[in-house]
């Protein structure tokens, strides 16, 4: 919900700007058909907005709710998004070429820092050298929603309170360009960029003998985690 408001307030800038400036050239005597890319991304705006503003009119309480709970670092992304919206009006198409390189670095940036604290690997391997241990927790973050960039929004990893005994240990092995990011600024990632954490259990199958090894193996998709547990050797 958040985020499908973000883009509303940012075409709601577009929409305000644009039907000012489209009365003003109207006016000034110039013609509909002169109007080229300016009325069409006018309209544009326009039809996603009402479509935006017909699905909310239709969810009954549930947008007024929203509304009600939003914090104050909500309503004021909310209003930088429409006062973007008005300066992209006007500056089209520089700025969508700044826009676009500037939301592909960043969102590579965020990538392969994200993937250096949580690695989105299809399967990790744990070592269980005694039958008490029954379990394997993995941590899973959400990503906030109101986080606009093309990556997963879920991530994962398995938690440090299965390795505070020695009956359990990881196999993990670092990247060739890892870097050694300082303990900081993982937590200022989970604070800012993560609001929901959630433990993943996954059941340790009975063995008659120790050392084990075993492979969970992780299965992931754009908006969910779950994981599965087999005997490697």
């Amino acid at each position: 919900m958040l985020v499908t408001t973000i883009i509303a307030a940012f075409l709601c800038g577009i929409i305000v700007v644009g039907s000012f400036s489209l009365c003003s050239r109207l006016m000034n005597g110039s013609k509909i058909s002169d109007l080229g890319s300016t009325l069409l991304l006018f309209a544009i705006s326009l039809g996603i907005v009402c479509a935006i503003v017909f699905v909310c009119l239709n969810s009954g309480n549930k947008i007024v709710n929203f509304i009600r709970e939003l914090e104050i670092y909500e309503l004021l992304f909310l209003i930088l998004s429409f006062f973007v919206g008005c300066l992209f009006f006007f500056f089209a198409k520089p700025s969508a070429i700044i826009i676009l390189v500037t939301f592909a670095v960043f969102s590579s940036v965020v990538y392969l820092t994200l993937s250096e604290f949580y690695p989105r690997k299809s399967f990790i391997e744990i070592t269980v050298t005694n039958k008490m241990y029954s379990k394997v927790q993995i941590d899973c973050y959400k990503l906030n929603d109101y986080i606009l960039l093309p990556i997963p929004r879920f991530w994962y990893e398995v938690s440090d309170d299965n390795f505070n005994k020695k009956e359990l240990t990881l196999s993990h092995k670092k990247h060739f360009f890892s870097i050694n990011y300082p303990e900081k600024v993982k937590k200022t990632i989970n604070k800012f960029f993560f609001v929901q954490k959630q433990k993943l259990y996954v059941d340790i199958p009975h063995s008659y003998y120790y050392p084990v090894v075993y492979k969970v193996k992780i299965e992931k998709s754009f908006f969910n985690v779950t994981a599965k547990i087999q005997r490697e050797y």
